[in-house]
Parts: structure tokens; C-alpha cells; sequence
């Protein structure tokens, strides 16, 4: 038998045992098992120092854990949770892509190219970088087992790759002999996809990528340095993203660039006058950006653009001198932005020009008739905001397609030209608060049956409102306001205006009844015919004086 006291020691053991057993069963609490990554085998340590050599082809050194090789040779692997994206990239290619394994484990003279190896290394820390877990869709991307060019939004095609990822630096002076043909990225289409993070600088050595698209997502930090190297590259889409930096010179390089988007960021500094290499350029745009400094003149230079958005920035100076060498260009945006001068003499050669807002810079100087019956194309031409003088040219009544005519908030000493309706095209004329507009409507708008807004407002007019303006059947917006019309108020004949919602005559001289106005719907009852809806949304009139008599005005001055 046990001694006495070894009897009592274990009966309190046993004790204490039940009593942690009775606390685990009333509060369920079940020990968790312990997680423990498997060391890494010899395979796998010479793997990691395979990828490693080739990655470091492309990447910076400042770019890896330096720690990371060491701990690996050690048994352990990396599991730093503030891992750059380089570093995931070859720690995944190590452990979890079969394919990159696959290869690595081959003798080198059966591996593919190491440009290949290359590709698919910059497409899984493109992954790591912009956040794939994150994408509205990721199909394929990182799947181990996947070759890239099935990854949603990647396309190649069969190019000339090289053998020896030490070349990689020199693709530009390759010797054929050195290279061989394989599945290459030609595009990158990943538009409105949630990518976020920045644009690895790694990108930039997919040398046949021709079209880089990632519109309308949440992409940070700047563009690549090293854009240049994308000598092949025809279409830039970056527009809609949180991008930040300057435009890097090189950009220049890209001389096989057709269209280059890079608007809606928050990209600043000037534009760089190296643009000007890119002579198959069709189409730029820059706006809504924080860009600065003039307009390179040697923007002049990309005849071929077509489309110009550099609205919403802060260019300053005067418009390139000879801008009008642009003549395929038909979409022209340049407003609020701090332009100043006279145009050009030669903007009278942009005769491909439909599209041109230039609204709310300092531009100065007179639209001369010139300048303005080159524009031959013109649809849409506003330019309020500004401080041109002058008269309005006659040329503008010449234009065959022209729709808008947005000329408000000006220095304009003139008349209406009396030609101004005289092609029947125009929609929308508005030469309001120019204070120098003087002189009568008379008849010179009655051929603008097209006519949806008419604003003369802020003006000295003077005479009456013409009745005619009631058969314009499209008329939505009629704003005469603070002028010095005269004479009876044609309510009759507006109330037959069957379009017209917004009616602003205060601040004149004008009298009569506005009853015919304000009743709109009718609706018969038997033998009556009750009107029951005001027509207008918007009513003013000088209605608390003497004069007119006003029931549904929604203001009275």
C-alpha cells in the first residue's frame, strides 16, 4: 500500500482534474489544435532560389526580404505579414504553382523561355499588388495549375520570346537567334473590376502587350517610371483610378500609342512636350487631373488625334500657335482650366472640328469670321465664361450642322446677326449676361424651329417678344430676363408652345395677362372644356408691380 500522504496527494489531483473537466463542459470549451506550416524540403529551398534569380531579372533588390532566403535555408519559411508583393509572388511560384514548378524542376535547356517564366512571375505579383481578392472578377488568376493566358482579362498571341531572361533588359537589340516563339500578353482588359493597390512597376517588361486597360477601378500610387519599355503598347486606358505623379517623360517612347487615356486621376505637373513623339495618336485625354503649365506646342505635332480632353485642370498660357495643324481633330474640351489669349489664326483650319468646349478660362480677343467659317464640322461650340469682345460673327448663322451656340457671360458689344437662323440647325442659342447685347429679336430667330433654349437673358434688349417664338414646337427653356423688352407679354401664342417648362420675363417692361399661360390641361365635362394643370414649371414675371396679372407665377418681382 502507498504511504498515507501519497493517497491524499492523489485524491486532491484527482480532484482539481474533475473540477477543470466539469469547467470545460459547462462552458464548451474545446482546446483549438495548433497550426503548423511543415518546413520547407531541399526541393523546394533550391525552388525558392530559382525564382528568386529570375524575378530578381525584373526586380529591384530593395524590393525583397532580404530575411526571407535565410530563414528559408533554415527550415522556415517566410510568414512576414507586411511581405512586399514581390516577395508573395515567389513564395507562392514556390509552394503553391505547379506549373512554375514544374518548369524549375526541368534542366534548363528543357525549361521554356526564361521571358515566359518572366511573364507568368509579373502577372502573379500583378496579382499580389492590385488585391485579386478584392476583384468583382478573378477567374483563373493565381490558379497554379492555369496557364495566364487564361486569366480573365489577359489575351496573347504567339511572339517571339526570349531564351535568356539576362537579355531581357536588351528585348530592343535581341538577335533573333536568341529567341523563340511562344504564348506572349498582348492585352490587358481589366475595366471596372474593383482593382486597387498600384501598377507594379514589372508590368513595364511584358513587351508585347499592346493594350493595358484598367479603367474605372480604385488604382493608386503613380504610373510606372519605366512606361517607356512598352514600345509595342497602342492603347493606355488608366481613366477613373486614384493614380498620382507626374507623367513620366518617356511616356514619349510609346511611339505606337493610338489611344492614351489617363483622365479622372489626380495626376499633376505639366504635360510633357516629349507627347509630341506620338504621331499615331488618335485620341488623349488628360482631364480632371490637377495638370499644370502651358500647352506644349509640341502637341501640334499628333496629326492624326482626332479626340483633345483636357477639361477640369489648371493649363495656363495661350493655345498652341499652331494647333490648327489638328486638322482631323473633331472633339476639342479645354474648359475650366486658366487659358488666356486670342485664338490662334490658325484654329480656322480645324475644319474636322465638330465638338469644342472651351468655356471658363480667360480667352480673350474676337471670334473672327476668319476663324470661325473654318469650322465647317461644327456641332457644338461653347465658349462662356471667357472674355471675348467684339460682335458675334455672321459665319456662325453659315454653319450647316451647328446645334449649340454657348457664347454667355462674355464682353460681346453686338446685335443678334440677323443670318444667326439662317441654316435652321441650331437647338440651343445662349448669349446671356454679356451686358453689351443690344438691339431687338425682331425676326432674326424665326427660322429656329429646332430650337430647344433660348437665353438672352441679362442683356439690354430692347422691343418686343416676338409671338412666332409660340410655334417653336421643341422650345423647353425661354429665359429674356433682366433686359428691357417692352410691349404685351404674347401669351397666347407661348401657350402654344407645347414643350415649354421654364419661362423667366422678369426685370423687364412688359405688361398684360398671363392666363393663357398658366392654363394648360384641359379636360372636357360634358359641354365644358375645365382646364386643370399649370403648364410651367418655371414661371417669373414682374408681377408685384402694376401691369401684369400673374396667377401661377412661381415668382413675382
Amino acid at each position: 500500500h502507498p504511504p498515507r500522504s501519497t493517497n491524499i496527494f492523489l485524491l486532491f489531483l484527482y480532484i482539481i482534474l474533475k473540477s477543470f473537466q466539469f469547467q470545460f463542459s459547462v462552458f464548451d470549451v474545446t482546446p483549438m489544435p495548433t497550426s503548423i506550416t511543415p518546413p520547407p524540403t531541399l526541393q523546394e529551398v533550391q525552388d525558392y532560389n530559382d525564382i528568386t534569380d529570375i524575378a530578381k531579372l525584373v526586380s529591384r533588390t530593395g524590393t525583397f526580404d532580404e530575411n526571407c532566403d535565410v530563414n528559408l535555408s533554415s527550415s522556415s519559411r517566410c510568414t512576414n505579414g507586411s511581405q512586399s508583393a514581390q516577395q508573395q509572388a515567389i513564395e507562392y511560384l514556390t509552394f503553391n504553382d505547379t506549373i512554375f514548378r514544374t518548369w524549375v524542376n526541368q534542366p534548363r535547356e528543357l525549361r521554356p523561355p526564361e521571358e515566359v517564366m518572366i511573364q507568368r512571375y509579373i502577372l502573379t505579383l500583378m496579382g499580389f499588388a492590385m488585391n485579386t481578392q478584392t476583384w468583382l472578377n478573378n477567374t483563373n488568376w493565381l490558379n497554379g495549375e492555369i496557364d495566364v493566358c487564361e486569366w480573365h482579362g489577359i489575351e496573347c498571341d504567339s511572339f517571339n520570346a526570349i531564351v535568356s531572361g539576362q537579355n531581357i533588359q536588351l528585348s530592343r537589340n535581341i538577335n533573333p537567334s536568341e529567341t523563340t516563339t511562344a504564348q506572349m500578353v498582348k492585352w490587358i482588359s481589366l475595366n471596372h473590376n474593383n482593382l486597387n493597390g498600384n501598377i507594379p512597376e514589372e508590368l513595364t517588361f511584358l513587351r508585347h502587350m499592346e493594350r493595358m486597360e484598367f479603367w474605372n477601378n480604385t488604382i493608386q500610387g503613380s504610373i510606372p517610371n519605366n512606361i517607356e519599355q512598352l514600345t509595342n503598347l497602342r492603347r493606355m486606358w488608366i481613366e477613373v483610378n486614384q493614380i498620382t505623379g507626374t507623367i513620366p517623360t518617356g511616356i514619349g517612347n510609346l511611339t505606337k500609342i493610338e489611344t492614351l487615356y489617363f483622365g479622372d486621376n489626380n495626376l499633376q505637373g505639366e504635360l510633357p512636350s516629349q507627347i509630341g513623339n506620338l504621331i499615331e495618336m488618335n485620341s488623349l485625354s488628360m482631364y480632371g487631373n490637377n495638370l499644370n503649365g502651358t500647352i506644349p506646342s509640341e502637341l501640334s505635332m499628333c496629326t492624326k488625334l482626332t479626340k483633345l480632353f483636357i477639361e477640369n485642370n489648371s493649363f495656363t498660357g495661350s493655345l498652341p500657335e499652331n494647333i490648327g495643324n489638328l486638322n482631323l481633330l473633331a472633339d476639342f474640351r479645354a474648359f475650366n482650366n486658366r487659358l488666356e489669349g486670342s485664338f490662334p489664326a490658325s484654329m480656322s483650319n480645324l475644319s474636322a472640328m465638330k465638338t469644342f468646349y472651351i468655356d471658363t478660362n480667360s480667352i480673350s480677343g474676337e471670334l473672327t469670321d476668319s476663324i470661325v467659317s473654318g469650322w465647317s464640322s461644327l456641332k457644338n461650340f461653347e465658349a462662356n465664361n471667357n472674355k471675348f469682345n467684339g460682335t458675334i460673327s455672321d459665319e456662325f448663322g453659315r454653319l450647316e450642322n451647328l446645334i449649340t451656340l454657348v457664347l454667355a457671360d462674355n464682353l460681346i458689344n453686338d446685335t443678334i446677326p440677323d443670318n444667326l437662323c439662317e441654316s435652321g440647325s441650331l437647338h440651343k442659342i445662349d448669349l446671356s449676361r454679356n451686358a453689351y447685347i443690344h438691339g431687338q429679336i425682331g425676326n432674326k430667330l424665326q427660322n429656329c424651329q429646332k430650337m430647344t433654349t433660348l437665353n438672352l437673358g441679362s442683356n439690354q434688349m430692347t422691343g418686343t417678344i416676338p409671338s412666332y417664338i409660340g410655334s417653336m414646337d421643341t422650345l423647353h427653356t425661354l429665359l429674356l430676363h433682366d433686359n428691357n423688352f417692352n410691349g404685351t407679354i404674347p401669351a397666347a401664342e407661348l401657350a402654344q408652345a407645347p414643350a415649354l417648362k421654364s419661362l423667366e420675363l422678369h426685370h423687364n417692361q412688359l405688361t398684360g395677362s398671363t392666363e393663357s399661360i398658366c392654363l394648360d390641361t384641359q379636360v372636357s365635362v360634358g359641354d365644358l372644356t375645365v382646364f386643370t394643370e399649370d403648364k410651367l414649371e418655371v414661371f417669373t414675371t414682374d408681377c408685384d408691380g402694376e401691369g401684369i396679372d400673374c396667377t401661377c407665377c412661381t415668382d413675382c418681382f
